[in-house]
This record gives structure tokens, sequence and C-alpha cells, in this order.
């Protein structure tokens, strides 16, 4: 150990490696470099990490100044709530949420990438060091984003009950767990994470319970440094030991190469050494992951759904996850997920054409039905009679993993290819029950006059844009789509711009997924074969097999 005064932060400059080890052929290995702040959250928090009366660093507006950290950048889950909350308080909620005890927390480490100028470039890892009052490490946070602007934490408690037992070499904690997160387009989300680190100097310099217990010793272990291992199995059983490193798909170590204090002098000494190291982030991924894809020939998975809030909707939503999760005796709680992408345009409109069809049907069939949504932004609906009751009457769930679920019911011709669609295939959605979704869905709308004839072209775009294995004629789809126009007290006029929008929209969603197509086709890049998005109704054909297994 050696004795030097310790700090309220550092300037971290770091070397980020990464390898992929599987599949052999396509073997590929960068470095880049990089700088982080490893700050006291209290500190910070406080404002007490200010630099130069706030011009060269601040936390909160970022407006005008040279670097900074704002608190809604961090621990998003979406909600509005969020945005007037601490990065302490989320973070706090975090480790509520796995069942730890927020009344242990002291305070923390945060290490991170700043913005430089009010620009937030990608900061594809943040690193939450959680020390108790007697200044012991208790949690690791890992906050993960991908370049889709989602995000998702890692919650890695310090102890023999959640810890690996055996500690890589020449680091002082490791834990193993299973993906949640899909972060590179070349990995699907299967597999298992051995994540070591060697944690910061000291414990944070923040208010103490025992001033007399302080120490002014600094660690001689380099830290923080952070490696993760991918896994394609989980690494503790027996098959994989027997066979070695050789599951190792994927090594990524973040290693400083400099620590110093966080002082404004050594600021401005490395932003003039690496003044574009924010902005090269988002160009550096895009040049490696274009080496992967033509050079090392790597297919590009499709991005799936973020992985519910926690376990329970999980399981509601029949969501398959690694064994390992399910028993928290034997390893920490499933990965918390914290950040959903913005619903998009056509999202949004399908969904409030699903739910003014619920509401309708509710009303007509005297039942109750609820949308449960995984993104914790979204609160649940509930459409009920109004002499329904929660336990009186008949109620279908509809668990909605990702706001696509309404886009594939909209494009649906039939209940059936919906629920092929949006639940088998795709996994979008998932129902409490089958036959009442069949007694809600199968509808024929009254629409009359020249909406009638708007109507028909819709739901000819839905039949025509299915493969003919699943919808052999015309005459095997229903006249009307049952989204069209629920309400009988509608007037001509806003009946025929509900449907011309809704054959609007179909036409929409198809040329764009066929440009999306013509893209990759000019581009020479290649998904991984059945993953293509605008293969989704080819994956349900090859799910359901036929007409009459609908």
């Amino acid at each position: 150990m050696a004795t030097l005064p310790q700090a309220k932060g550092y300037i971290c400059t770091n070397d980020v490696m990464h390898a992929r080890l599987l599949p052999k052929e396509s073997a590929h290995t960068f470095t880049y470099p990089t700088v982080s702040y490893l700050l006291c959250l209290s500190m910070l928090e406080k404002g007490e990490l200010d630099l130069g009366r706030g011009w060269l660093f601040s936390y909160g507006g970022l407006s005008r100044r040279m670097t900074g950290i704002r608190a809604s950048a961090y621990l998003q889950t979406g909600k509005p709530s969020d945005d007037n909350k601490s990065i302490k308080q989320k973070l706090l909620e975090v480790l509520q949420s796995h069942e730890l005890d927020p009344d242990l927390f002291h305070d923390a480490w945060m290490m991170t990438m700043p913005s430089y100028f009010g620009f937030e470039g990608i900061n594809p890892l943040t690193v939450y060091f959680c020390y108790k009052y007697d200044r012991s490490l208790w949690v690791v946070v890992l906050e993960v984003h991908n370049t889709f602007g989602e995000r998702h934490v890692y919650v890695l408690p310090v102890g023999p009950v959640h810890q690996d037992t055996k500690t890589q070499q020449g680091y002082k904690y490791s834990w193993t767990f299973a993906r949640q997160f899909h972060v590179s387009p070349f990995n699907d989300r299967s597999g298992f994470y051995t994540c070591s680190i060697i944690p910061p100097p000291h414990p944070p310099v923040g208010p103490r319970p025992d001033e007399n217990s302080s120490s002014n010793e600094i660690s001689s272990d380099f830290g923080p440094t952070v490696h993760i291992d991918l896994h394609d199995s989980d690494p503790r059983t027996r098959a994989f030991k027997k066979n070695g490193t050789k599951h190792v798909k994927l090594v990524a170590v973040l290693r400083p190469t400099s620590r110093r204090p966080f002082t404004s002098i050594y600021l401005l000494e490395v932003l003039a050494n690496y003044p574009l190291d924010l902005f090269l982030s988002f160009p550096r991924i895009a040049y490696e992951a274009a080496r992967l894809h033509y050079h090392k020939g790597l297919p590009v998975y499709g991005r799936p759904a973020p992985r519910a809030a926690d376990m329970a909707t999980e399981r509601s939503l029949g969501i398959s996850r690694n064994p390992i999760q399910e028993d928290k005796t034997k390893t920490q709680p499933s990965g918390n997920g914290v950040g959903w992408q913005p619903e998009g345009m056509l999202e949004r409109y399908a969904r409030h054409r699903v739910e003014d069809f619920l509401h309708a049907r509710a009303r007509e069939l005297e039942m109750q039905i609820k949308l449960v949504y995984a993104d914790p932004s979204f609160v649940t609906q509930t459409f009920r009679h109004s002499q329904a009751s929660d336990s009186g009457c008949a109620t279908l769930t509809i668990h909605i993993r990702s706001p696509q679920a309404f886009v594939f019911i909209f494009i649906s011709p039939t209940p059936e290819l919906a629920l092929a669609l949006g639940q088998e295939s795709e996994r979008q959605f998932t129902i409490s029950d089958t036959d009442l979704f069949a007694t809600v869905f199968n509808f024929q709308p009254k629409t009359r006059g020249a909406s009638v004839r708007v109507a028909i072209l819709a739901q000819g775009i839905r039949h025509f844009s299915v493969p003919t294995t699943l919808v052999p004629s015309w005459t095997d789809t229903p006249r009307l789509h049952f989204l069209s126009s629920p309400f009988t007290t509608e007037n001509r006029l806003v009946r025929m711009d509900r449907e011309t929008r809704n054959v609007l929209a179909l036409l929409l969603f198809y040329t764009l997924l066929y440009i999306e197509e013509l893209i990759f086709t000019i581009l020479q890049a290649q998904f991984v074969v059945g993953d293509e998005p605008w293969g989704v109704w080819n994956r349900v054909a090859d799910t359901v097999g036929s007409p009459s297994q609908l």
C-alpha cells in the first residue's frame, strides 16, 4: 500500500480492448484509448467537484460547459418522474428493486464518460462501485448502453452467495451471470458473462460516520479495471470445465493507463491530449463493425425487444431464461431493464387503434381487458364496462413486451395471424386466455358507405402481404379488419378519415421494410438467415407450418 492523499475524484485515461475469439475464422482484436471520470457520487451531487466555477466541469446543466454530467442521462427508465431525480436516488431504486437494502448504502464511485460542450455521445459502460458505512465494497452496478438508445443494468453484490468461488488471476472480485441485453449486432442474446474487477484505489471520500477510522492509503492495485468474458454456456457447469476456454466468444477489458486527481489543471491537460475522445466512440464502433461484417464475414442479428423489468413480469410474458437466473440463492438477481427506445410513430398510431378497439369491445362484451407493459414508462391500461368489477367479470390480460406488438396486431389480417405473429413467432406479447382473445378480436365492424371501400383496401394490403402458405386465397380473409371503425356512433367523414389513415400507415410500414431491405442489398450486408426484419411473415410460416395450425 502506498500512502498518498486521497482525492474526491480522478481523471482516468484507459485502454479499451475487445477480442473476438469465436467463431475462429472471424477472430478479431482491437484496442483504443478513452477518457473516463471516477467521481465520488455524494461529492458530485453536492457540487463539490465543479471545476472552473462550473465552466470546466459541472453537475446538472450542460449548456456552454466544457464537460459535465447530467443526472437525467443515467439510470433512466422512461418515467417522467425520473427527470427530477438525482443519480443517487435512481441508484438506490435499482438496488431496492434487486432486493438489496438501500439503508446499507453509504456512498459510491461513479466511473463514466462525460459530455463535451453539451454533447453526450455513446456511453457504452458506466460502473457504480457502491460502499457500505464500514467503507467496504458492497455492490457493483454495470449500466450498459447500446447504439439503439437502450439501457440495461446488471447488479453484482459482493459476497460468497453471489460471487464466483474462483476469481480470475490478478482481479479481486468476479461474478458470472446470464446475458440479458443486446449490445453487439454480431451476437444473439444467449450466453453468460463473467465479470472480473479491480476496485477503485480507496472508498469514496464522502461523509464518514467515524472520521477517526478514515485512511489516506491508496491501493497499489491499478483500478478500477473491468474485465468481461462472454461465454456461450454457463462456465460453472461440468461440460464447460471439460473443454476449458473454447467456450469464450468475446473478451472486453477496460484498463486505466493513468489516474490523476480531478483538478482543473489535469482536466485541461487530458482534454488537450484527447480532444475528440467522446466524439470518436461511434466512428470507432462503426469502423470495427464494418471490419467484422465485410472482412470477417460475421452476419448481423436483428435487434430483439428489451428484457422486462423484473423476473415476475418476464415469467408472465413467457420469456425463456437461462435457468441459473431463476435461483437467487446461487446467483445475483437478473439484470433489470432500465431504458427502452422511445415509441415510434407507427407504433404509437397502432397502439391508439388497438386501445380504441379494446375500449369499445370491453363495453360491448361487458368484460375487462388489461394491457400490461414490460416498459416501465407505460402504465397498465384497463378497459372495462362501467358495471364490471375485477372479480365479477371475465378478464383478458395482454402482456406487451414492446410497442412493436401493436404494429403486429395492426398489420395482421386475422386475429389468428395476429396471435401467430405477435406471440408465437416474434414473442412481442402474450395473452392470458386464448378463448377470450378470440372472443374479443373476432369482430366484424359495421362500416358502411365510402369508408367500407377504403377499409376493404386496407384489408387487401394486409392480405396480399402475407404468404399464400398462411392465407391461400382472398376468401380466407375477413372482408373487413377487426380494427376498422369500432365506434358505430362516428359520422361518415370521421370513419372515412380513420380508414384512410389505416391505409397510409400500412403502406408506410411495408415501404419502410422494402427500403430497409433495399439498403442492405445495396450495401451487400447480411442478416443471420431467418432473422431479417422484412421476413416476419416467413418466420410465422416456419413457426405454424400451415393454415390449419392457426
